[in-house]
């Protein structure tokens, strides 16, 4: 469960998750977008350059593979790889990076290795300005191109995870992962 936050299951109703969206210019599936970049800590920026071939998965393994080519802390664009694997549990929740990923390449099936990730409606001007006004036109009038980076790492601090895994998993080379866990800690208890 996502709760307490912008991509709680209670703000993103099972409906919209499923919804094909028909605006002109607006994500075929925004709220599967959200849900990637939120499980990888995605800045909208980031979000918005995913091409098909960044996103691998290893049937044997169970894991997924997401390269980020390029991003604020590396303009030099040497990428960087980060791997999650299956939720394991025997039907994997919309969370599941793995199970999330078959969706997301299955609904693209003439899909080619340059063409982005996530389709849209028309050639919009793709930016990270037009991502986070689709989530929030879409998804939650609250999102922002930060949300899924911030909501990525509540979650995870919610789940358990050590903070140098979040840190990795997110590319944070600073203290600034502190403010998201900070807020998300105050609510487990100790």
């Amino acid at each position: 469960d996502w709760s307490s936050d912008v991509c709680s299951s209670d703000l993103i109703k099972q409906e919209i998750w499923e919804t094909v969206c028909k605006s002109k210019g607006g994500y075929v599936r925004p709220a599967w977008l959200y849900a990637v970049a939120v499980l990888w800590m995605l800045r909208a920026c980031e979000a918005t350059e995913l091409q098909m071939g960044d996103l691998s998965i290893d049937c044997d393994a169970k894991t997924v593979a997401l390269t980020v080519r390029k991003s604020k802390t590396d303009q030099a664009a040497r990428g960087a790889k980060r791997t999650l694997s299956c939720c394991g549990r025997q039907t994997c929740t919309r969370e599941c990076p793995f199970a999330l990923a078959i969706r997301v390449l299955a609904d693209r099936p003439n899909g080619r290795e340059k063409d982005p990730l996530f389709a849209t409606r028309g050639k919009p001007k793709r930016n990270r300005t037009h991502t986070a006004r689709c989530w929030a036109k879409e998804l939650n009038k609250d999102l922002t191109g930060h949300s899924a980076r911030r909501s990525g790492a509540m979650f995870y601090t919610r789940q358990g995870m050590d903070i140098q895994d979040i840190s990795f998993l997110g590319r944070w080379r600073s203290s600034a992962v502190f403010r998201y866990m900070e807020e998300a800690m105050q609510e487990r208890p100790m």
